[in-house]
């Protein structure tokens, strides 16, 4: 059996840190570009001449007037004992 020399420890240890932070750099460097290009910029719906802490109202449509006749069968009921 070979014995490990502290040499070989120690060199062991460096390159393991070593990659670790060139690992660390790559992903620094190259994640905020594959986030950027998975999820894209966000769009902004809003205008340009909106300015920050203006409030617009947005009407979605029409409410809905009266009573629905849709709504289904009313059925009466009588409780057993």
């Amino acid at each position: 059996m070979t014995e490990a020399s502290v040499v070989g420890v120690f060199r062991t240890i460096l390159i393991i840190l070593f990659i670790y932070y060139v690992i660390k750099w790559l992903v620094r460097l190259f994640f905020p570009l594959l986030i950027k290009k998975y999820f894209g910029s966000p769009q902004n719906t809003s205008s340009d001449t909106d300015k920050e802490g203006d409030i617009k109202i947005v009407h979605r449509g029409k409410k809905p007037t009266g009573k629905d006749d849709n709504l289904g069968d009313y059925v009466d009921f009588e409780e057993v004992e």
